[in-house]
């Protein structure tokens, strides 16, 4: 499985930004991306995770479409093909591993 998903509750950005530290996450950082934002199909090589604090957000791979909602979190193994897209806004917090 390319993606994991989990369902946390939490959506305060300190606290996220201390689990991740936690787990070995680096490059922390929050950002935003207006309604209507849309990411077409890239890679990274590293593991990427984001953690949704406002808003929501889709992200497809080729597993699937996957919505996120405020206290979701998303882990994308390194140089999984994915793309994507806000229809509402979303605020999220982001690592690197």
């Amino acid at each position: 499985m390319e993606v994991k998903i989990e369902k946390t509750g939490i959506t305060d950005a300190k606290e996220i930004e201390k689990i991740l530290k936690e787990k070995g996450y680096h490059s922390i950082f929050t950002w935003s991306d207006g309604k209507g934002t849309f990411y077409d199909w890239h890679t990274h090589t590293y593991e990427e995770v984001r953690w949704i604090t406002n808003g929501s957000i889709t992200i497809g791979t080729k597993e699937g479409e996957f919505t996120l909602y405020p206290g979701d979190i998303m882990y994308i193994k390194p140089n999984t093909k994915h793309w994507a897209k806000t229809d509402t806004g979303v605020t999220y917090v982001c690592g690197s591993k």
